[in-house]
């Protein structure tokens, strides 16, 4: 464990636990706080491994920790207060886990990087720049009446159907070699314009530029972006490969947010 971090946490000890609370001192706990967090975020991430190989001889840990505390508020927001204090620890716990051997495994991407998962994303909807998508009610099954979701909000469809804007209702993705339309961010290029309807390929394609659902590779298959790798892979950029983890170098994706230069 990072000894910075270690010092830090022992002097958050005092804090209590849950909601907004202060310390002695008068202050507020910085596990309650977006600014707090992300503060311990980038010290759990920077250890003196990563910024090795991130940044080899140039860049330093407190560059590093900047850097990763910025991704940080990016994804839980900013000047954010009363967040959960133990689902705080357990999402740093995270985050610590994830970068003390400098390599990061499918799951550990989904937890701290795109924080579709765990802990971490738990804070995200509890405030945080990402908003909580739709809650409750549960998923409308293929034929049924939908209205199409808001921006940042999750379609209200089971995961093998989406919310036809023109139709209203529930309609299937569309299969590998199937037309397509994706506008969201992360594609690998524009597939259409954001005043055609929206046609989502199923979780096993991806829409490509030519706007046809094309399937996602397995591990070795050659990739430029994760869209394009299987459920349990990512896309290696280095070498252009999806792998089912990615080790962190100076060049690798991952170390943009590591304050590599």
């Amino acid at each position: 464990m990072h000894t910075r971090f270690i010092a830090f946490l022992a002097v958050l000890t005092v804090t209590g636990c849950g909601g907004t609370k202060e310390g002695p001192d008068g202050r507020v706990d910085p596990l309650t706080t977006s600014e707090g967090i992300c503060e311990l975020w980038g010290l759990a991430a920077c250890n003196e491994d990563v910024v090795r190989d991130c940044n080899g001889s140039s860049g330093t840990q407190e560059e590093c920790a900047l850097e990763q505390a910025d991704f940080c508020e990016t994804k839980l927001g900013r000047h954010v207060t009363g967040l959960d204090r133990d689902t705080a620890q357990e999402c740093l716990d995270e985050v610590e886990s994830a970068y003390e051997d400098s390599e990061i495994t499918y799951d550990e991407f989904r937890k701290v990087v795109d924080l579709s998962t765990g802990p971490c994303r738990q804070l995200v909807d509890q405030g945080g720049a990402g908003g909580a998508g739709n809650v409750g009610g549960g998923l409308l099954d293929g034929g049924d009446d939908c209205a199409p979701p808001k921006p940042g909000k999750a379609d209200p469809c089971v995961e093998t159907h989406y919310c036809d804007a023109d139709r209203m209702y529930c309609r299937p993705k569309a299969d590998p070699g199937e037309i397509c339309c994706e506008i969201e961010d992360g594609l690998i290029g524009p597939t259409c314009s954001p005043d055609d309807p929206e046609i989502p390929c199923v979780t096993s394609a991806y829409c490509a530029q030519d706007g046809v659902c094309v399937a996602r590779g397995d591990e070795g298959a050659e990739c430029s972006t994760d869209r394009e790798c299987a459920v349990g892979f990512l896309c290696v950029t280095g070498i252009g490969e999806c792998r089912d983890f990615i080790t962190l170098g100076t060049g690798t994706s991952l170390c943009g947010n590591l304050g590599s230069n």
